[in-house]
């Protein structure tokens, strides 16, 4: 298990990472999102000793990294892997020699090493690209190479900064099933960095949202989608809501202004065939506008959100969501409203 207890991080008087607590439990698919400047990277490379806090401790497994000698915390680097957004692979070897490397560096026998590597090929899907040089793949096969490299000393604690943002979608696609996959078959702690939600709703199990710093949520990824807090987490979902990006209030506000209320539901995605709105109809006599509607799949379960528009509401409203499962808030009441 992995622990942040009070952790705090400046550079150059700048605060990275304001007084953050966090846990991640063994076998964990985690993801850490937030805007460019959130922290996320930071906090990432306290895990393997890359940087150290200012105040606070980090520990694995209940020891704490900034007590460990030199010889400890290069053993605890050692069974970490880690892979980023540009691969890193050395252009002048194999695929083959990019993988076995971390076993040379740990004086394994070439004919073990290369037994190891091409194991590992193979479990990731490249075993005719043994011999393959770097500028021969594609960006996915790359990536695929880092994650064989990552895991060949049979690590069990897998970090990925921004693994996918280089990425084209198919790539992406093909490269978050594989780390899934590994983390089932390999029983593997992985800890996601990214500034996409929807590559934590793919893969991920828990998320904590980062923003300037601070720690501002975090929880069972399904939990937060659906009863979002903080407003960063909700402009994090919101960003997919429209193919353009465009901030939702923006995009909407004709359509928005028109209504006092705006209702916020989440719902079980298997409820996306019930006809719940116009039984809200029938028995409350509402009228209402469907703002925005959307359905995702997290962890391979369906979920919904729907954003309507209503000129008044009343607690018949609130028993009737209730009474279907449906998770319901009130999201802001527009200036134009009385």
């Amino acid at each position: 298990m992995i622990t942040f207890k009070h952790i705090t991080k400046s550079f150059d008087e700048i605060d990275a990472l304001k007084d953050i607590n966090l846990e991640i439990h063994d076998n964990d698919f985690f993801g850490i999102i937030g805007m460019s400047g959130a922290g996320k990277s930071t906090l990432i490379r306290l895990i393997n000793g890359l940087i150290s806090p200012d105040d606070g401790e980090v520990l694995i497994d209940g020891k704490s990294i900034s007590e460990l000698s030199h010889k400890e915390l290069n053993t605890l680097r050692n069974q970490i892997g880690m892979i980023f957004q540009h691969f890193n692979l050395l252009n002048q070897r194999t695929v083959l020699d990019n993988v076995a490397l971390p076993l040379k560096i740990n004086k394994i026998s070439k004919a073990e090493r290369e037994e190891k590597a091409t194991q590992m090929l193979q479990l990731v899907g490249l075993s005719d690209k043994l011999k393959a040089y770097p500028a021969q793949l594609s960006g996915g096969q790359k990536q695929r190479v880092a994650i064989a490299r990552a895991l060949v000393n049979e690590n069990k604690l897998l970090l990925c900064d921004e693994v996918t943002s280089a990425l084209d979608p198919i790539s992406t696609q093909s490269v978050l099933d594989l780390l899934k996959n590994l983390q089932k078959k390999l029983n593997l702690t992985i800890v996601m960095i990214t500034h996409e939600m929807e590559v934590i709703e793919k893969v991920c199990n828990k998320v904590a949202i980062l923003d300037n710093g601070f720690l501002v949520e975090k929880g069972l990824v399904s939990d937060i989608f659906t009863y979002p807090k903080h407003p960063t987490t909700k402009k994090l979902l919101g960003i997919n809501y429209f193919p353009d990006g465009e901030d939702k209030d923006q995009q909407n506000s004709e359509a928005n202004s028109q209504y006092k209320y705006h209702l916020r539901l989440a719902f079980d995605g298997m409820k996306t065939n019930e006809p719940i709105l116009a039984e809200l109809v029938l028995r409350t006599g509402q009228k209402f506008n469907i703002l925005q509607a959307d359905t995702r799949l997290i962890n391979d379960k369906s979920y919904g959100q729907m954003l309507i528009g209503l000129d008044k509401i009343d607690d018949s409203i609130f028993e009737y969501f209730a009474e279907k499962n449906i998770a319901v808030s009130l999201e802001n009441i527009s200036k134009g409203g009385a």
